[in-house]
């Protein structure tokens, strides 16, 4: 269970609503140019992908559910690239589950809007810059053990705002750590980044170049039982 770091300031039904009334950020070109959006389900391009997109749930940091769906969504070349890091992480009995992917902006704001103020800087992206979520290009994993289809151990929790969240917390057991170290070394293998302050989120090379997105997630993948 992911734990409840506050009380929302807003009700979410409310923030979704208001949130909708966001203008998406303006944005410069890029150097290269912008790529074009195609977006898909994960699971196209990977059946093994299992998904725990607890956003679409009461399970989550706000508790309450901010998505339609239970789906995760990438850009597709993101997609791909990340089946051939769940292929080279097979070889160690290990299998990728996703958290999220691509969040619609306006839930990016929805976010911002139900989280106390003194905690916006830390946790959530700012709506006039929006996320790397928002253009398809962030995806937020862990691991699953083959054998078992039970998720692996990690230093924290998803979505867990904690010093053990950190990419180089020190803490814990050494398997635990050297499991979370080796998804992290197979993902920079194949381009992807870590965010330092939690193991779990990465974001693909090309991530700037794909605009921020607003597309409902229910207009992408067909709808799930959660």
């Amino acid at each position: 269970m992911t734990e409840r770091l506050f009380e929302p300031v807003m009700p979410i039904a409310e923030a979704l609503e208001k949130a909708r009334t966001f203008a998406i950020p303006v944005q410069d070109e890029p150097e290269g140019g912008w790529l074009a959006d195609d977006l898909v389900d994960v699971t196209e391009i990977d059946p093994a992908f299992k998904l725990d997109v607890r956003y679409a749930t009461d399970n989550n940091f706000m508790g309450g559910a901010v998505y339609e769906v239970a789906g995760a969504v990438l850009q597709r070349p993101v997609a791909e690239d990340l089946a051939k890091v769940q292929a080279e992480l097979k070889h160690d009995g290990y299998g990728i589950v996703v958290f999220d992917g691509y969040r619609p902006f306006y839930v990016t704001v929805a976010m911002w809007l139900v989280t106390p103020e003194h905690l916006r800087e830390d946790f959530v992206a700012k709506p006039h810059r929006g996320s790397i979520h928002n253009r398809g290009a962030a995806v937020d994993i862990g691991l699953y053990h083959l054998d078992s289809g039970e998720q692996a151990e990690m230093p924290s929790d998803y979505d867990e705002f904690t010093e053990r969240a950190a990419f180089d917390f020190a803490g814990g057991s050494d398997a635990v750590r050297q499991r979370r170290d080796r998804l992290i070394a197979c993902m920079a293998d194949h381009g992807f980044r870590v965010y330092r302050a939690e193991w779990w989120h990465f974001n693909h090379p090309d991530a700037r170049r794909y605009r921020i997105n607003n597309t409902p997630l229910r207009e992408i993948v067909k709808p799930l039982e959660v």
